[in-house]
């Protein structure tokens, strides 16, 4: 097999199901999301339901665990934390692994890789393919080309008839509409001013919304609060939670792409998004979501007024999220990826 060398693309890539090695050590790191993950995950699986890629994900013994498809090869490896295991990972690791399984292609994130160092072997031995987040979403870079992948939602993901809505209402909020916000490694001023937000706004309505925090952990002082009984604590996020309710309220968090919105507008549910300057990497289309400033309390309590008592508000949200995520798929961002790596 003739490999890459000087930028030129593989003369077999064409004649024979592609065999590639996936770097999991950036997808495990703390700082990488879960949506990150779960996209380029999933992105490797269709290529494997629909393409027939082969695959063999590296990770390493150290990090946070990922769900590797079925047919796919693990190979766990233990090295060092930091740079120095950056080092290690990039400069020895990753290319013994790949040429002990004569892989086509290396994928890896930001981490250790570069053109000169640690990395310049790989680089020039086989072909290597590297995503990055960036200002306009997640980019691929592959033999001198960037390309901008489009981001998808959840296609498990899906709007609720009533009857299934109320009985998920039911076992969630005790039967109530709700307010939803997932909190996971959310700081605990940030959960208490959505705590304060959604005081002031039942003190302005007296209804009886509820407001279903998952990912909580204990959170201080809240056996007095005034409306402990409206508030519904969930240690873990799941789509029905999004699915049955009346809004999300969404907080972007560090190189968080977005999806959680996709995937509300999947399911025909209104968003507010807190913008914090360091989240979603352009922001949601201003015209699908409300948006508030970062501890805005006042803000998000008349946010929160407004898809409540302004029903035409709520369903022009609705129209208008369902609009934009209509022709985003999985099928088309693996597209993508498939006519610049040349599937």
């Amino acid at each position: 097999m003739k490999l890459l060398r000087e930028g030129q693309i593989l003369d077999s890539y064409l004649c024979h199901d592609m065999h590639i090695l996936l770097d999991g050590r950036p997808l495990q790191r703390a700082g990488t999301s879960d949506e990150t993950r779960w996209f380029i995950m999933t992105c490797a699986k269709e290529l494997t339901a629909r393409h027939g890629v082969e695959w063999v994900f590296l990770l390493d013994k150290g990090g946070r665990g990922l769900d590797v498809p079925a047919g796919g090869k693990g190979l766990v490896r233990k090295t060092l934390p930091g740079r120095l295991g950056d080092k290690l990972w990039y400069g020895w690791v990753m290319p013994r692994a790949a040429r002990r399984e004569k892989v086509d292609l290396v994928i890896t994130g930001p981490g250790g890789v570069r053109t000169s160092g640690p990395g310049k072997d790989l680089a020039i031995k086989t072909p290597l393919c590297m995503w990055r987040l960036f200002d306009d979403g997640l980019i691929f870079s592959f033999n001198g080309r960037d390309v901008r992948v489009p981001l998808a939602p959840d296609e498990d993901v899906r709007s609720l008839p009533a009857g299934e809505r109320e009985k998920l209402k039911e076992e969630i909020a005790g039967g109530r509409e709700y307010f939803f916000a997932d909190v996971t490694g959310m700081g605990a001023s940030k959960v208490m001013n959505l705590l304060k937000a959604f005081s002031l706004f039942k003190k302005r309505q007296l209804s009886n919304m509820r407001l279903v925090l998952a990912g909580a952990g204990a959170i201080d002082k809240l056996d007095s609060y005034k409306y402990r009984e409206d508030v519904c604590l969930y240690p873990g996020r799941t789509k029905d939670q999004m699915e049955a309710a009346y809004a999300i309220i969404h907080t972007p968090r560090r190189n968080d792409p977005g999806i959680a919105i996709l995937n509300a507008w999947r399911a025909k549910t209104p968003v507010i998004t807190v913008m914090n300057g360091t989240g979603a990497l352009e922001g949601p289309a201003p015209e699908a979501v409300l948006q508030v400033k970062e501890d805005d309390i006042s803000g998000l309590a008349e946010a929160l007024k407004s898809l409540y008592k302004n029903e035409g508000i709520r369903n022009e949200l609705i129209e208008r999220g369902a609009t934009r995520v209509d022709s985003l798929g999985m099928r088309g961002s693996v597209a993508v990826i498939r006519e610049l790596l040349g599937i």
